[in-house]
């Protein structure tokens, strides 16, 4: 399962903790007191004359450290030995502990720091513009060892007996459970259920609250500075609706009497499942008039995927740390299921295909991709597991198994999996028992195994079979983006959803076992002109047709019969087949010249991201770029011209974002209507005259702030009053398109000076995609490596996100060398950023290959098809 150099010794272990913490909220320090009832487990060879637990930055007082047996002192504490690196600390006793049950009792003392991880500080200012603080705890992955020494570990799971003193009386406490007594400061919670480490919490602070009562009598609360609270009715009704959901799903209900949701202003992920006590940075929580349709949908998806969690990691919890994708990869696949049941109108399943199929795709297509489920050694490995592989992967695997297995199957079969493992932790093969015993498909351990246990995924290529007219030959192999062959030559069990023009609208579902075979799509001698594979994109693979049955699947008749979700995954598969050498980006444009009558948003987005990707590459280059802005114009035009400015009675549920989405690149392209129209309504927003919703605010307040000084000013100013932190976050990456080299010099310090260490990648990746900016912003991440280390290479996950968003815009075979340098010169300082700086250099080498073969192409068919 894992390296057991990195476990703790298993001959002790606890059942139970009893944490009192009395923080100094004036000086950031606190001091805890902990008794834990432990067994002794027998064991050849252990030493049980020395305990060794997880610490980091804590001061054990040896001089009140002792096992106690029956209320008497059996052994004390002789010496403490930290390892820092381990992030452990051994407590050595004058006596052999031969008890088989003893209390461990312990004091400390230890800091609220500001690093986001562990007990920390998070700073706002109210609703009178006071400076103001909250205490919070974030313990996930391996953060609780900073709060309290223990056995941090997921499945050393234990009950935990939770006290807070705290003298001032205008202060909110609240833990994972409800209160159970108050004695003068002393808070103290009542026992919560048998748990993990990192779901213990608490938070400290001036909130309020609302509430309401799920159908099946569970009370929610959503908790957030004073004077917000009424922000957080739109999460609190999805909660109190998604809560009763998915315990009618599972058949079993939430586990504990209360549920809180509470907004952090300083928080490093989006949100944290904690039991009983769900924490989210203010943005996923906080729903306002700045809030647009797309941040609303993500505040949705969030709440419902952290109340998954209640089942899929907190009731059961993984084994250990290689098995993540357990939790997270099933609580991205079922956050959908609740949203979909409380919001049909936002079509999230083909959503899903958008933001969690095609970014999976995408990532698992580099060499240095990983397989869902991976050995991992140390704490910064473990954070490096939270990644677009665990959650996006790992959610399309589910789903194409879900698909597999029918719906049916899938409820029964995730019911024998929770109730087998209740309160207690499972493995990837625990998962497959439970659904192979439901379906009774005994091969199914093997066919999922390929698909978590191999890094990649497979190309499907379509080859017609000679002198028939239904059959095709399917074949098999790693797709990868460099156009470059596996030589281990990876094999996968991949389940094949099909249409046809003789199925009549229907699929069918076969498996390709082998590296290939012939399958008959229609009956002898019919002839079917029409045929897709991953039919519904439920499969995680891509499709390679024979070039000429491109022109077959992109007819706009077939386009308007087909699903939204079959003509993204169409274009998804076609872009990443250009990048990677196997089409040529002449036929990707023109088969988007025949979606100009398309009307999806989700289409649109996906049509949108390789537009993009193409300005991002071909940044620097102005003839390029001006035959590009003439291309997006004729392609977006009509889109434009149906959607216009303004909202209409006859607008659907995602047209609002749909505007934003074509506005936004018709300004990239310099479009003069837009662009007039986009500085017009910024005036009339400012001025108060025309308030511009939400959606349309991103791209209008990018395109003024890069046109004038005027404008730049403007949108700065925004950033700098917004009380919306929603607004304040668009503002700052608006700002950071500018050209002025002297703004943009100011803006890097600005963002390492005075921004929120949970938002620098925002304006980071904003600066990386600006052509003006890139070298300057990687530059500076460059030199700056000791002290960006310093402040954000704490247990969180700042610091590969600040690699991947400094060099999401390079793309010089030097600037691969430069990220190369950097991860030789800091070997010492690059833990939890190890992977992302081998993925950044693996994708600067590949655009900049792509730069030098795409280019000439590129700009003849350019050249021969815009005016």
């Amino acid at each position: 399962m894992t390296n057991n150099t990195i476990l703790l010794p298993d001959h002790f272990k606890p059942s139970h903790y009893k944490l009192v913490i009395d923080p100094n909220l004036s000086d950031f320090v606190f001091s805890g007191h902990l008794r834990v009832d432990v067994a002794r487990i027998e064991k050849d060879a252990a030493n049980y004359s020395k305990i060794k637990l997880h610490s980091c930055d804590i001061d054990i007082n040896k001089d009140h450290t002792y096992v106690e047996v029956n209320q008497e002192i059996v052994s004390r504490c002789v010496d403490v030995v930290y390892d820092v690196k381990g992030q452990t600390a051994e407590i050595t006793f004058d006596k052999e502990i031969s008890s088989s049950q003893f209390v461990l009792e312990l004091k400390y003392t230890g800091a609220i720091n500001d690093k986001l991880c562990g007990f920390y500080r998070s700073t706002y200012k109210d609703q009178n513009g006071e400076n103001k603080l909250m205490f919070s705890t974030q313990f996930e992955a391996t953060d609780a060892r900073r709060a309290l020494p223990c056995w941090d570990e997921p499945a050393l799971k234990a009950t935990f007996d939770l006290s807070l003193i705290v003298s001032d009386e205008s202060l909110t406490l609240i833990s994972n459970m409800p209160i159970l007594s108050k004695e003068g400061n002393k808070v103290t919670f009542e026992t919560t259920p048998i748990m993990s480490t990192y779901l213990l919490a608490w938070v400290i602070g001036e909130l309020d609250y609302i509430e309401d009562t799920s159908a099946d009598g569970i009370k929610v609360r959503v908790y957030a500075p004073k004077g917000s609270q009424e922000q957080g009715r739109f999460a609190l009704n999805v909660a109190t609706k998604a809560v009763t959901y998915f315990g009618n799903y599972f058949n079993i209900k939430y586990q504990i009497s209360k549920m809180d949701l509470i907004a952090i202003p300083d928080f490093s992920a989006g949100a944290m499942e904690n039991w009983g006590c769900v924490t989210y940075r203010l943005t996923r929580l906080l729903v306002n008039e700045s809030t647009s349709v797309t941040e609303k949908q993500a505040t949705a998806k969030t709440v419902s995927h952290e109340i998954a969690h209640s089942w899929f990691g907190n009731q059961v919890t993984m084994q250990w740390w290689n098995g993540l994708w357990l939790n997270e990869g099933f609580a991205r696949y079922i956050e959908h299921f609740a949203v979909s049941e409380l919001f049909k109108e936002w079509d999230v399943w083909t959503q899903f295909v958008s933001n969690v199929l095609c970014v999976a795709l995408s990532l698992d297509s580099l060499r240095n991709s990983h397989p869902v489920q991976v050995h991992v050694a140390d704490a910064g490995q473990i954070n490096e597991m939270f990644d677009t592989i665990s959650y996006a992967k790992g959610g399309s695997l589910n789903r194409m198994l879900g698909d597999y297995l029918t719906p049916d199957v899938i409820s029964k079969g995730l019911n024998l999996y929770l109730t087998r493992h209740a309160y207690g932790n499972a493995t990837t093969d625990d998962l497959w028992k439970a659904l192979g015993d439901v379906s009774g498909d005994s091969n199914l351990s093997a066919m999922m195994n390929t698909w978590v246990l191999q890094t990649g995924y497979p190309l499907i290529r379509v080859t017609p079979v000679a002198n028939t007219a239904a059959t095709v030959r399917l074949s098999q192999e790693r797709f990868l983006l460099d156009g470059t062959t596996d030589d281990s030559k990876p094999h996968w069990i991949v389940p094949i959803r099909y249409q046809t023009s003789q199925i009549n609208g229907d699929s069918k579902l076969i498996v390709l076992s082998e590296t290939s075979a012939d399958i008959d799509l229609g009956s002898e001698n019919q002839d079917v002109t029409y045929y897709k594979l991953n039919s519904g994109a439920v499969g995680f693979y891509r499709v390679l047709y024979p070039i000429q049955h491109y022109s077959v699947l992109f007819e706009r008749d077939r386009l308007a019969k087909s699903t939204p979700a079959d003509r993204l995954n169409l274009i998804s598969d076609l872009f990443a087949f250009c990048q990677s050498n196997l089409m040529g980006f002449d036929l990707y444009l023109d088969m988007l010249s025949r979606l100009n009558q398309e009307r999806d948003y989700y289409v649109w987005s996906e049509i949108s991201t390789g537009m993009g990707y193409l300005y991002n590459l071909f940044g620097g280059e102005e003839p390029i770029i001006n035959k590009l802005n003439t291309f997006t114009v004729g392609l977006y035009k009509d889109i434009y011209e149906r959607l216009g400015w303004d909202a209409t009675q006859g607008d659907g549920p995602m047209d609002s974002p749909l505007r934003a989405l074509v506005i936004n690149r018709l300004l990239k392209a310099k479009h003069s209507h837009a662009v007039d129209q986009a500085i017009q309504r910024f005036q009339s927003h400012v001025e108060g005259s025309n308030t511009l919703i939400p959606d349309l605010r991103s791209c209008v307040y990018s395109i003024v702030a890069s046109t004038s000084d005027r404008g730049y000013q403007q949108v700065f100013e925004i950033y700098q009053n917004a009380d919306s932190h929603s607004e304040k976050i668009r503002a700052l990456q608006s700002i950071c398109t500018t050209k002025d080299i002297s703004r943009i010099n100011e803006l890097i310090q600005m963002v390492f000076d005075s921004v929120r260490s949970q938002d620098v990648t925002y304006p980071i990746s904003s600066l990386s995609f600006n052509s003006a900016s890139r070298e300057l912003i990687w530059e500076h991440v460059r030199s700056k490596w000791d002290d960006i280390h310093s402040r954000f290479g704490a247990g969180n996950f700042s610091l590969a996100g600040i690699v991947s968003s400094s060099t999401c815009g390079l793309s010089t075979h030097q600037a691969a060398q430069q990220v190369e340098q950097l991860a030789v010169d800091h070997s010492e300082k690059i833990s939890g950023a190890e992977r992302a700086l081998q993925q950044a250099i693996e994708k600067i080498k590949f655009r900049a290959n792509l730069f030098e073969r795409a280019k000439d192409k590129l700009v003849q068919y350019l050249t021969n098809n815009t005016k």
